[in-house]
């Protein structure tokens, strides 16, 4: 069990919205829900109080070191903070999910000066559960940690994208974007790998380059070339994103060759997301095909080679 969850109130439709969606997906692990607030009307109070026997504290109350578990207590208008790393890590095969914390823990423990802040994405209910506990068993103490579920759509990038349209990266300067891919054609030990490249190798070198202004994503440990003309697979679907998001430049010339990070999974800065974000639209986002997909040539494989290579826009 978490020790509190906070929601702040903004107002009663918009907090009520909140608090239920949250219920949905958590309301087994947390120990207590606090409603931050300096000023709420008694009805107000009375109504979220038929909802949960919620606590009702002022900002100065808020403990600053209980674990938060709430999916919306973001603040979209914070600064950015140089010792804060927030990792994505969208979840399909959950019998791989252990892998992936058991390294994050090993992050966090080379990382002592920084706070990890944990987004765990998944595609259904029952591994939602199955994640959660598995969470509860080995996840450290010391990461904070988020769940959502969303749309079986679009592999580990739909999700993704979701991820930065919610916000949840805003007050993190290092972004880290994990998932359980299963493919073994680039190397058998393919995840367990990437998962080591990135969370144990040169992390101290890999977020100083981070730490910088500029938009900026680290290649990746398996960079593969292709030649971007329209006998690629991918050459209309990438096109048409370039279009539809109006990125003015990117890597992708028409008859040259270009490198991309295979299976998406890498750091990057918060400006880097940032300008990503300013892009996304509802059209973006639902562009992804339904499962099942073909093995190439789709928008999943698209972005796959995009993400890769957008540099300024």
């Amino acid at each position: 069990m978490y020790d509190a969850t906070y929601l702040n109130f903004t107002n009663i439709s918009d907090t009520c919205e909140r608090l239920m969606g949250y219920l949905k997906y958590n309301s087994d692990i947390t120990k207590s829900i606090y409603i931050v607030s300096d000023q709420i009307s008694e009805e107000d109070a009375y109504i979220l109080k038929c909802i949960y026997p919620v606590t009702f504290i002022t900002a100065n109350d808020k403990k600053k070191n209980e674990k938060i578990l709430n999916l919306s207590d973001i603040d979209n208008n914070s600064s950015v903070d140089t010792k804060k790393v927030c990792i994505f890590y969208y979840v399909y095969y959950t019998e791989f999910v252990a892998e992936g914390l058991n390294y994050i823990n090993k992050f966090n423990n080379e990382t002592i000066d920084m706070e990890v802040n944990l987004y765990i994405y998944t595609f259904n209910d029952p591994e939602l559960q199955f994640i959660k506990t598995k969470t509860l068993q080995l996840l450290s103490p010391t990461i904070k940690c988020w769940f959502e579920v969303v749309e079986n759509r679009g592999r580990d990038i739909r999700p993704f994208l979701c991820f930065i349209k919610n916000n949840h990266w805003r007050d993190s300067q290092y972004i880290c974007k994990l998932h359980t891919k299963k493919t073994t054609y680039l190397d058998k030990n393919w995840r367990s790998n990437y998962f080591k490249y990135l969370l144990l190798d040169d992390v101290s070198d890999n977020l100083e380059r981070l730490n910088n202004n500029s938009p900026i994503i680290l290649p990746g440990k398996y960079n593969i070339q292709e030649l971007f003309n329209s006998r690629n697979v991918n050459f209309k679907k990438l096109n048409k994103l370039i279009e539809i998001m109006s990125l003015k430049q990117t890597k992708l010339i028409n008859n040259v060759p270009f490198k991309f990070n295979a299976g998406t999974m890498f750091w990057c800065n918060n400006t880097f997301i940032k300008n990503i974000y300013s892009k996304l639209s509802d059209e973006v986002i639902n562009l992804f095909e339904s499962e099942p997909i073909a093995e190439d040539g789709t928008y999943a494989h698209a972005w796959e080679r995009l993400i890769s290579n957008i540099y300024d826009h």
